[in-house]
């Protein structure tokens, strides 16, 4: 037997006793008074298939918010998913490679399109660059309203079919200021993309493997620039069209998307939500590895949204950001992160390397194109080491 001591969201300290049929969690709580509960293995294995009613009773005095209940065969491999499971991770992550793809191939355009119409203002070249960002912003809060209304496989459908709109808008701009409206388009669905998609994987994956999968949006993404620089290359040498076709290229993913994501089922977390309590239990048994891990995930999640439905109630949460030390460190330090990791230089890279090669250089725009897919190679190359560390050593 082996002995493991893990870190608690309650800031207690548990120690979990591993034995080849159980698992054990001792929680010390602040009185030092330990709490044991066990979660056996062997009842998966019994010949009898077990109900809801069986896991219900198992897990009456579980805490989901707290605790992990993970069977030795999840440990071992748990990597052994559905099929199914997969396809919904594969087609979230398409959505992810349309933002990934825009970064990069803007990059390339924009050597054309300022020639093209005439731009010479820096701020407008600016504007045109990052005009994704800004609707990004709009994008991200329509999908508060987006994903509580028609859920996360709704607001990816609705995002992928305004994406196909939008890149059809920019390859057909007249003028730099039809194609900021473009741009604009483009970054409302991107901001929906960027908001569900992460949502989406944590709630319908395993918790074995919830941070490697988790982490897989911005994997995507950095692929897709790379994906994005390729483009570039192809069609650099295209007068006229050439940046016409890089920016309709977007189109390309978001149309798989739209194709894909009717076959994909829903968030259960947010079904449960919704009090579909039946749907939720068969998207799990499509999800899960066997009927007793839906059945198991199915309780623990519809526990958590009990337990958060009653600890949020006649509470004002976004007040509590600000009220509470405990969340305002958090939070702070959530923005320091996304600020310096904007800081730090890399996105504008992105954004401009091209530009930066023809106009600050001086070099072809075959050449700038070519070496704009080093800086992407590199980015999606050391995004991978992520799947190995996250589930290992913690997010912090």
């Amino acid at each position: 037997m082996s002995t493991d001591i893990v870190k608690s969201p309650t800031r207690k300290a548990e120690r979990l006793h591993h034995s080849q049929d159980r698992i054990e969690v001792l929680s010390f709580s602040e009185d030092a008074t330990p709490k044991k509960k066990t979660y056996s293995d062997s009842y998966f294995q019994g010949p009898k298939e077990k109900t809801l009613e069986d896991f219900e009773e198992l897990l009456k005095d579980a805490n989901p918010l707290q605790d992990e209940f993970l069977t030795e065969e999840e440990k071992q491999h748990p990597w052994r998913q559905p099929l199914k499971l997969y396809y919904l991770v594969a087609v979230a992550a398409m959505g992810a490679l349309i933002v990934g793809i825009d970064i990069s191939l803007v990059s390339g355009a924009q050597i054309e399109y300022l020639k093209q119409f005439n731009v010479t203002n820096t701020n407008i070249t600016g504007l045109l660059a990052a005009g994704t960002t800004l609707g990004a912003l709009v994008g991200s809060m329509l999908s508060i309203l987006l994903n509580d209304w028609i859920g996360r496989r709704g607001s990816l459908f609705i995002a992928s079919i305004w994406s196909i709109g939008a890149s059809i808008w920019e390859a057909l701009a007249p003028s730099w200021k039809m194609l900021l409206a473009g741009r604009l388009m483009l970054g409302v669905s991107m901001g929906i993309i960027s908001s569900t998609v992460p949502v989406l994987l944590s709630e319908a994956v395993p918790t074995a493997i919830r941070g490697a999968i988790a982490s897989l949006y911005q994997q995507m993404v950095a692929t897709g620039i790379f994906i994005g620089y390729i483009v570039d290359v192809i069609f650099v040498n295209i007068d006229d069209i050439g940046w016409r076709l890089m920016l309709g290229s977007t189109m390309v993913p978001a149309l798989i998307e739209s194709f894909a994501v009717p076959f994909q089922v829903e968030s259960p977390r947010w079904l449960i939500k919704k009090g579909r309590i039946e749907q939720a239990e068969k998207v799990l048994l499509a999800i899960r590895l066997s009927s007793e891990h839906a059945l198991r995930d199915l309780v623990l999640i519809r526990k958590a949204v009990e337990e958060e439905r009653r600890m949020t109630e006649n509470k004002n949460l976004y007040a509590e950001l600000l009220t509470v030390p405990s969340l305002r460190r958090e939070l702070f330090v959530g923005i320091l992160l996304m600020l310096f990791q904007q800081f730090c230089g890399m996105n504008v890279f992105m954004y401009y390397v091209d530009y930066m090669f023809t106009d600050l250089i001086g070099i072809s725009d075959k050449k700038a194109v070519l070496a704009s897919l080093i800086a992407g190679f590199t980015n999606a190359v050391f995004t991978l080491p992520v799947y190995w560390v996250i589930d290992k050593y913690g997010r912090r």
